[in-house]
C-alpha cells in the first residue's frame, strides 16, 4: 500500500467525511462500470456500489487492507456482484419451479396453455421475482427452501431453528400473497 493510501485509510478510520467523499468521487464511476460488466444492469450495478460504500463507511474502523485501497474496493464490488448473481440464480430456479407447479395445477383445472403463456409472460415473471424479493426475510427464506430446494417443512424448521407450524404459516402467507397478486 502506498504511503498516501496509508494516510487516507487512517483518516477514513477516524471518520473523516472529506476523505470518504473523495474516495467516493474517485471510484464510484469506475466501480459502477466494473459492476455493470458482471451484472449487465446499470441500476443493480449502482446499487451494489452504493452498498459497498455504505459498508465501508459503517465498518471503517475495522477495515484491514493489505494490498491497495483500490484493489480492496474492486474486490468488495466483485464479491457483492457474485453474491447478487447467485441470489438471482436461486430466485430464477424458484420461479421456474413455482411456474411449473402452477402450470400443473392449471392443466389439472383444465385451463389452456395459451392462458398460462399469457399469464406468465416475461413481464409477469419479473413482477413475480420482485414480489418474492419484497417478502420479509424469514418468509422469503422459507419460500425458497421449500419451493426451490424442495426441502420438507421439517427440514426447513430444523435448519432455521423454528417450528414446523411457523414454516407452514410463513409459506402459506407467501403463497397467498402470490395468489392475490397473480390470480386476482
Amino acid at each position: 500500500m502506498l504511503i498516501d493510501e496509508v494516510a487516507l485509510l487512517k483518516r477514513l478510520k477516524e471518520g473523516d467525511m472529506k476523505v470518504f467523499n473523495a474516495l467516493y468521487r474517485e471510484y464510484h464511476g469506475k466501480l459502477c462500470d466494473f459492476a455493470k460488466y458482471f451484472l449487465r444492469d446499470a441500476f443493480w450495478a449502482d446499487e451494489v456500489v452504493q452498498e459497498v460504500f455504505i459498508t465501508v463507511w459503517e465498518n471503517r474502523s475495522d477495515i484491514r487492507i493489505t494490498s491497495s485501497l483500490q484493489a480492496y474496493l474492486f474486490r468488495c464490488v466483485h464479491n457483492r456482484c457474485v453474491n447478487l448473481l447467485k441470489h438471482e440464480n436461486v430466485m430464477q430456479r424458484a420461479l421456474e419451479q413455482y411456474a411449473s407447479a402452477v402450470e400443473q395445477e392449471l392443466m389439472f383445472a383444465g385451463l389452456t396453455d395459451a392462458w398460462f403463456d399469457e399469464t406468465f409472460s416475461d413481464l409477469k415473471i419479473k413482477r413475480l421475482r420482485a414480489h418474492i424479493r419484497s417478502f420479509p426475510k424469514q418468509q422469503k427464506e422459507i419460500f425458497l427452501k421449500v419451493r426451490m430446494d424442495g426441502k420438507s417443512y421439517k427440514e426447513v424448521a430444523a435448519e432455521m431453528s423454528i417450528s414446523v407450524n411457523t414454516v407452514k404459516t410463513q409459506l402459506s402467507r407467501a403463497l397467498n400473497k402470490l395468489r392475490k397478486e397473480f390470480c386476482a
